[in-house]
């Protein structure tokens, strides 16, 4: 480091004195000087023949590159996103801080304190204190984060109950999940509220579960609910059959329901059995609960009741528009249907193509209101749009003349 003072009238030479432990020497008005460990003054006088001068001094301190500094105060385990503070105690001739966050981590300063957002994982904080003549080593703290759950998996449980009955939905557990929030948008209230549930619903509705810990909750997951009401008695008589069609009879076999109640399955053979009127579409599954039904098979190949392809379900005494449909599980459809749950658009793609053909398709709610109906030219694929109407189960019926299909769409 270079020292000097103003040139004094009449000196011929100076005399300079150092801090212990400092080197350099000169007799002119600037010394050149290596810097000691440790301060003291720095003092020079003008010199002639005539005597000395009083002397000039300069208090000098000398700096060092800063100590580490001390421990960092602040949360060593914190949430996802959540912004903490770190500090430290300030360091004795630091002039600034450097702070490091882990990865995914942000904030910043140049103090001795930082407010730091935390990512999505742990690691280590580190401070250096700095001034012009270096760095200091750092100091640590490891931090460990604790995510938001991930979302559930798939809920297992019925989507197609009857009113009123009770049924269990269930998730596998979710990593750091402390506890589960479940909701059901229709009529009834999930009993419960860890992994297994018990749902008694009244109307049909979306059942949802988010996974929580102190961080907060995941998104959730969601299984849409179809709640059928048991249908009030009717008879036989009351289901409308196409006329042309013949309705195999047999003699009444009874099984015994889940619900406790009976029901008569009619098979082939026997007299047949015939109402001329409109087709009836019917919701998707036999849902019984109690009660004496009759099922009979609708004939639809040549050969009589040696093809059946649709079942009706019947009870005694009340209206056809509330029977019950199921078509036979090991007879193929001629087409299908996707995507299926859909968004609003979705496709009809038949198996095969007959030329110089139509079919008529038609989509129901699953209360029986037709919401699109079209008689078409034969071909592969069929493109329709569902967009306008509101989430809920669909039935897709496709009609040729030798086949007929009901198939259930989901729209979300």
């Amino acid at each position: 480091v270079t020292y000097s003072v103003s040139p004094v009238s009449g000196a011929s030479d100076y005399t300079w004195s150092l801090p212990s432990g400092w080197t350099g020497f000169s007799t002119t008005n600037s010394i050149d000087v290596s810097v000691g460990a440790n301060g003291g003054n720095i003092s020079v006088i003008a010199n002639n023949s005539c005597g000395s001068s009083p002397a000039r001094a300069l208090s000098v301190s000398v700096l060092s590159t800063p100590s580490q500094p001390g421990a960092i105060s602040g949360p060593n385990s914190v949430c996802q996103g959540s912004v903490n503070t770190y500090s430290i105690s300030p360091v004795p001739g630091a002039s600034t801080y450097n702070w490091s966050l882990p990865a995914g981590w942000t904030g910043s300063s140049s103090g001795t304190s930082i407010n730091a957002t935390a990512g999505a994982s742990g690691g280590s904080i580190s401070v250096t204190a700095s001034n012009i003549c270096g760095t200091s080593s750092p100091s640590f703290l490891s931090v460990a984060v604790t995510p938001i759950p991930a979302q559930p998996g798939l809920i297992s449980g019925p989507t197609e109950v009857l009113s009123g009955s009770t049924h269990t939905y269930s998730i596998s557990s979710v990593s750091g999940a402390t506890s589960y929030t479940w909701n059901y948008s229709g009529g009834g209230t999930p009993v419960g509220s860890g992994l297994n549930i018990d749902l008694t619903p009244t109307s049909s509705g979306i059942l949802s579960v988010t996974a929580n810990n102190i961080c907060g909750s995941s998104p959730s997951r969601t299984l849409g609910i179809t709640v059928y009401t048991v249908p009030v008695n009717r008879t036989l008589q009351n289901v409308l059959i196409a006329s042309g069609q013949n309705v195999c009879y047999d003699a009444l076999q009874t099984i015994t329901t889940a619900g406790g109640g009976t029901y008569f399955v009619v098979e082939n053979g026997g007299s047949a059995y015939l109402v001329a009127g409109e087709n009836v579409i019917m919701l998707p599954g036999t849902h019984l609960q109690s009660g004496s039904y009759v099922h009979a098979y609708i004939e639809t190949s040549g050969e009589y009741c040696s093809n059946p392809k649709t079942l009706i379900a019947a009870l005694e005494g009340g209206s056809s528009d509330e029977l019950v449909q199921e078509p036979i599980m090991n007879e193929a459809l001629f087409f299908k249907v996707y995507p299926n749950p859909t968004q609003g658009t979705f496709t009809i793609e038949l198996n095969e193509v007959r030329e110089s053909s139509t079919i008529v398709v038609e989509i129901f709610s699953i209360v029986g209101e037709k919401v699109l109906g079209y008689e078409l030219p034969e071909f592969k694929e069929y493109l329709f749009d569902l967009s306008s109407r509101q989430p809920g189960v669909y039935l897709v019926r496709v009609m040729r003349e030798d086949q007929i299909g009901v198939e259930k769409l989901v729209r979300q």
